[in-house]
């Protein structure tokens, strides 16, 4: 949900957004200068956002590939700025290698190689797909969404392809994302 705030007449930018509003607004976006609020999630989703964070937290400091994060806030775009923080990410290690000491307490400059949602019950499809397009506009090369309800992922890529995926017997891999990655949907899908 989009709000404006008493006194803003401009688009908000990221840096507005870090330094001033997380601290005493709780969690938002920004799309386009917009400060959306993110609601806090439930159990299930949260439960499921760490078993596929720390599925993919594993894999990824075993084989040193990059860093895992969740809800960590990524500027996908300037003028006006977008902020997007999917529930969890991955960021190849030659990028992170590329950050200073102080880039790394702000919000990521750039997207993230692969992006994760976990929806709600509540959740908006229409909220997904605009999250997932600002990702790919940005250069995110993986998208998965993670349905803990119907207990499915669905991966998409930048050139539209998508692949539906199930608990019973599916495994998903990370691509050219996370070479050699590979898991069941059922274990993703574990916090139960």
């Amino acid at each position: 949900m989009a709000v404006s705030l008493p006194g803003l007449k401009k688009p908000m930018t990221a840096d507005e957004l870090f330094k001033h509003y997380n601290s005493t607004l709780g969690k938002h976006e920004l799309v386009r200068g917009q400060l959306v609020v993110m609601e806090p999630v439930g159990t299930e989703h949260g439960a499921v956002a760490l078993s596929v964070g720390s599925v993919l937290l594993m894999y990824a400091r075993e084989n040193a590939l990059g860093t895992v994060f969740v809800e960590t806030g990524f500027i996908l775009q300037r003028n006006p700025d977008t902020v997007r923080a999917p529930d969890v990410s991955f960021v190849a290690a030659e990028r992170m290698k590329r950050l200073t000491r102080d880039e790394r307490r702000k919000y990521f400059v750039g997207h993230p190689d692969l992006a994760v949602e976990v929806i709600s019950p509540d959740e908006r499809w229409r909220n997904t797909e605009e999250k997932i397009a600002d990702c790919f506009t940005a250069g995110t090369q993986l998208f998965w969404i993670v349905d803990p309800q119907k207990r499915r992922i669905i991966v998409r890529k930048p050139d539209g392809t998508s692949q539906l995926l199930s608990e019973d017997n599916d495994q998903i891999d990370g691509g050219n994302v996370l070479p050699g990655f590979s898991a069941t949907v059922r274990e993703l899908l574990a916090a139960r």
